[in-house]
């Protein structure tokens, strides 16, 4: 696991502990740092990216919480001056109606708002905004092959025993020479006639 088993317990002074328990106005709804990790860790691998809410105290010198975002929540702001104007948070983009966006300033230790995002994203070479997956390449192969897997199962499920024995007689219909002078009781044209009997129910 990318996000191993958390922060290793250790004879932390009560500013930490309270830090690693991140809940500064004891709020019980906050998830601890650890909990964080994990989230983060899972976001990484599935998305190539993960984003944080840094929120500072009032007097700016130091961090007072850490909130989880999902990167599905984020948007990029404009990029301009080389550099990008904030990050716009919703909790669901298709309802901006119900939920209409936020706006955030980056993380910047030296130029602290209340609230910042902090975005973290692997490196592509062929992205440059929104992290992507180190599987992103082989989706085609996984879309290839469970379409494939589908089509089969499909055939199985609507397998019928009178189609399959219509593809047997027609088979030994068309594989059978000179019907007309054929003896009636030859073993082919008996079994042609028992193929054709299944075919009437």
């Amino acid at each position: 696991m990318l996000g191993a088993n958390g922060f290793i317990d250790a004879a932390w002074d009560m500013a930490m502990v309270a830090f690693l328990n991140n809940r500064p106005t004891g709020a019980a709804k906050n998830d601890s740092i650890s909990q964080i990790l994990a989230k983060i860790a899972y976001d990484y691998c599935l998305f190539g990216s993960f984003c944080l809410n840094i929120r500072w105290d009032k007097g700016h010198s130091k961090i007072a919480e850490i909130n989880y975002l999902s990167p599905l929540q984020v948007r990029i702001g404009v990029y301009e001056n080389g550099a990008f104007n904030g990050y716009c948070v919703s909790d669901d983009w298709r309802n901006l109606s119900k939920y209409p966006f936020e706006v955030f300033a980056e993380y910047d230790a030296d130029n602290k708002f209340d609230n910042q995002i902090l975005y973290v994203k692997n490196f592509h070479s062929n992205y440059s905004f929104y992290g992507q997956p180190d599987y992103i390449i082989g989706i085609d192969v996984i879309e290839t092959d469970y379409e494939i897997n589908t089509f089969h199962l499909s055939s199985i499920e609507k397998f019928s025993f009178n189609l399959f024995i219509r593809q047997i007689s027609l088979c030994r219909y068309f594989n059978t020479t000179d019907l007309n002078k054929s003896d009636p009781n030859s073993p082919n044209t008996n079994t042609i006639l028992v193929c054709f009997v299944f075919n009437s129910f």
